[in-house]
Formats: C-alpha cells, sequence, structure tokens
C-alpha cells in the first residue's frame, strides 16, 4: 500500500485529530479615564457560556471597584465576550475603546455562577515582519504580550516567539534567538508544551487568524484546552492526545533493530493495530475536555523463550502548527502503557514482517497532514501493508473524509463481531499496552534474519 494514499480506504476515512493550539492572552496596557458608574450589557454581546447574565451582573461592580475610574469607563461592555471552559468556568473579555478585542481588552474569569476569580489586563502584538518560517512554510507568532493588573501593577511584558510567551515558559527562552530564522528546530518535539497562540493560515489575501489560550493566559499554567478567537467566535477544543504527542522523537531505526538481534529460526511475527476511543460512543469524535482518541501500532516478534515488542505513533512535531491543515513535519513516539479499546493482531511471515520493516522506514519520514496523513493514517497503512484481507475504515459523522481511531475502532469491532481472530472491541473499557523494548543502540533497523519467509 503506498503511504497515506485515500484511495486504499476500502471503506472511507476519519480524521484523527491530533493537533492542540494553546491560545494567548491579550493585555490592556493603557485604559483611558471616565466616570465610574454603572454600565449596561448586552445580552447578544454575550456569546457564550452559561449563566451569562449573572456573570455580567456580578463582574460589573467587581470591574468598577477595581479599576481607576477612567480605565472602567473605557471598556466597551457591550461589546463583551463570553467563552466557556471545559470546568464550567467563565471567561469574560472587555474590549477598549479605540482598539480591536484583539489587541487589547481586560479578561476576568469567573465561576459557572459569575463569581469573579481572577482578573487582569492585557496587550498584544503580533510582529508582521517575522510572522512565518518554512520547512513548510507555517505563519507563527512573534511579538510581545504584556499582562497587568487590575491596580496597574505590572504583571509581565514579555516576548513571543514562535508562538510562545516566553514569560510563562522559561524554558523556551534560548528559542527566542531562533524565532525569526526559517526553521522549526523550536517544535522539535523533545519535551513539548504546547504554545500559548495558535495562528490559522489564511487563504490568500484573507486576514490570519489567531486563537488565545484564556486558561493559561490568565493562570499562568492552568489551561482548560480551549482555544478561543481573538476576535469572537466558536472555540476550538484542543486536538490530539497532548500527553502522547508531547512525548519525545524517537530513532525508529534503533527501534526496528532490535528486531535483529533475536534469532529467526522458529521465529513468529505479529503486528497489531490499535484505536482508542474518547467517550463510550464511537461516534463521538471527542470528550468534554476537547481530547479525541488515538490509534498507533505494535510490532512483535517471538522467538524460543525470546520476546521483542515495540509500540509505536504518528503525531506532528508541533500540534498547534498541524492545525490549519497544512502538512508539516512529523514525528514518530514510543506508545508504552497508551490505553486502547479496540486491537487487531495478525499473524505474519518472516518476509512481511520485514516488507512491514522497510515500509515504516520510508512512510515514517513523511510529513504529518491532519486529513491525509495523520495518526491514524499511518497505522492504518502500515497495518494494511501485510494484512491480505485489508482492514477497512468507518465514516464517522463530523469527520469528514479523514481517517480517525473512531473510524478504525468500528473497522476492528465489525471484525471482532464476525469471529475474526486476533479482533478486540470493547467500547465502555479500556486497556493498555506494556512498555517497548526500546532502542538498540542506533541499529540499522535493517530486515531481520534472512529477506525470504522461514
Amino acid at each position: 500500500m503506498t503511504p497515506f494514499n485515500r484511495f486504499f480506504h476500502s471503506i472511507s476515512s476519519v480524521v484523527n485529530f491530533a493537533i492542540f493550539f494553546p491560545v494567548v492572552f491579550l493585555i490592556v496596557a493603557a485604559l483611558v479615564s471616565c466616570n465610574k458608574q454603572g454600565k449596561t450589557f448586552s445580552a447578544e454581546s454575550a456569546n457564550g457560556g452559561i449563566n451569562k447574565t449573572k456573570a455580567l451582573g456580578a463582574v460589573n461592580p467587581f470591574l468598577k471597584d477595581s479599576l481607576s475610574p477612567g480605565a472602567y469607563d473605557s471598556l466597551e461592555f457591550s461589546q463583551v465576550i463570553v467563552d466557556t471552559a471545559t470546568n464550567g468556568n467563565l471567561f469574560l473579555r472587555f474590549p477598549s475603546l479605540g482598539d480591536p478585542v484583539s489587541r487589547r481588552f481586560v479578561l476576568v474569569e469567573t465561576t459557572t455562577g459569575g463569581i469573579p476569580l481572577k482578573a487582569a489586563c492585557f496587550l498584544i502584538h503580533r510582529d508582521t515582519a517575522a510572522a512565518t518560517t518554512s520547512s513548510p512554510s507555517m505563519p507563527m507568532f512573534n511579538g510581545f504580550v504584556s499582562k497587568t493588573w487590575l491596580n496597574g501593577s505590572v504583571a509581565y511584558t514579555s516576548p513571543v516567539a514562535n508562538c510562545y510567551i516566553l514569560a510563562l515558559h522559561p524554558d523556551k527562552s534560548v528559542a527566542a534567538a531562533e524565532s525569526n530564522k526559517s526553521t522549526d528546530s523550536d517544535f522539535d518535539g523533545t519535551g513539548e508544551t504546547l504554545p500559548d497562540i495558535l495562528i490559522e493560515a489564511p487563504l490568500a489575501g484573507d486576514e490570519v487568524i489567531y486563537y488565545l489560550e484564556l486558561g493559561e493566559m490568565i493562570e499562568e499554567g492552568g489551561g482548560t484546552g480551549l482555544y478561543e478567537p481573538a476576535s469572537g467566535g466558536a472555540s476550538i477544543a484542543m486536538l490530539g492526545n497532548p500527553a502522547l504527542s508531547a512525548r519525545p522523537a524517537i530513532n525508529l531505526k534503533g527501534y526496528l533493530g532490535c528486531f535483529g538481534l533475536l534469532p529467526t529460526s522458529g521465529a513468529r511475527y505479529s503486528v497489531t493495530i490499535y484505536a482508542s476511543i474518547p467517550t463510550s460512543n464511537p461516534t463521538v469524535l471527542t470528550n468534554g475536555a476537547g481530547v479525541p482518541g488515538q490509534a498507533f501500532i505494535g510490532l512483535s516478534m517471538t522467538s524460543g523463550s525470546q520476546q521483542t515488542n515495540q509500540y509505536f505513533g504518528f503525531f506532528p512535531v508541533c500540534d498547534a502548527c498541524a492545525s490549519n491543515g497544512q502538512a508539516i513535519a512529523s514525528k514518530m513516539v514510543d506508545m508504552s502503557g497508551a490505553a486502547y479499546n479496540a486491537s487487531y493482531t495478525i499473524q505474519i511471515s518472516q518476509a512481511q514482517f520485514n516488507d512491514l520493516i522497510s515500509y515504516l522506514g520510508t512512510s515514517s519520514t513523511g510529513p504529518y497532514q491532519q486529513s491525509l496523513s495523520n495518526s491514524s493514517d499511518f497505522a492504518f497503512d502500515s497495518f494494511n501493508d501485510v494484512d491480505a484481507t485489508g482492514l477497512g475504515a468507518y465514516l464517522v459523522p463530523g469527520a469528514g473524509t479523514a481517517l480517525t481511531p473512531n473510524g478504525i475502532f468500528l473497522a476492528i469491532e465489525q471484525k471482532a463481531a464476525t469471529g475474526a481472530t486476533g479482533a478486540y472491541a470493547n467500547a465502555t473499557s479500556q486497556s493498555s499496552v506494556g512498555a517497548s523494548h526500546g532502542n538498540c543502540g542506533g541499529s540499522t533497523g535493517g530486515a531481520v534474519g534472512l529477506t525470504t519467509a522461514p
């Protein structure tokens, strides 16, 4: 099977949303003065969340008591944007007169019932002259963010390098010098944390759209996993399992080379495709936190009393960067301990095993693209490379024509229902794979033993 060829999906494919993008908060640098009197709110402008009226009613006197008269009166209360976090808390953004909300606003986090928890003023600036990187070309956010408390004291004024607010990510400070270079080196997959600002690549002539992770900005480490458009609109849940996609890249050749260390006489070989789903309903693509399922593969070789197992997943080097659908650099990840709801194992010959190793060595270096070559595509195509009968993929509503873990789960569930050997599926219970054998000292990852079946 040709790597990531959509036409080889025998049923249909489903999107494996593996991308997650954190968001930046804009800071009001200076607010003009006015009379300290109560303001009325427009219910129509409160375009998100629950108990909005109660929240607005509680925040009004809170801001009046906390801000200077001039700062309070400069806010455009009728244009408030209300967003709801996954925990039910509300985030209210109040624009400042004369500035778009995407550049300057006061942010207030409240409980579901509208009780204010935290508040700050934000100002954000994007340096368009240093806005892109290449390899491939991707829109980036470089500039600065300033955050001040309501009493006027400065929390920080920080550079933004490659979508990260450096004040919130001290480990990224070295990358600041690289922020204007044409490189993806900052997104190397090593201990990766999601960026604070997510950029959506514009079509020709369209305005750049960026998203802010309001929870991360106000909490400084307590992100909600939701990215809110800087100018208002529908939020975007963090796509992809951050605990898995944040794992470091592995040396795949070194992992595959471990199989060549076992005796081939009488050896047995197998490949398994795994899929987890986010809820007990296989047609629901993400859970309440916006996290989807995951698909990956496992290879096993048993020779006498010795056995080597390796578990692999295919991810973008930068979750947020893959969100706009463009092709970006990929990485292979060790999936040790990963959970799954369905698995399908087939026994293969040594020749097939060697063919699969060769296939993995080639396909694993390809780009990651959300709708064409995502994590599910990699697992699906790798498994079907050696499965004579072929595993079909099912279309899941809301996923378009891209492949998802849900679609793979449904395909395996159908196999299990028809009594296929090695097929297992349980939507209500998860199991976990064991530990991978790991890297065998930088081995070449070539075929094991002879190139013909025993």
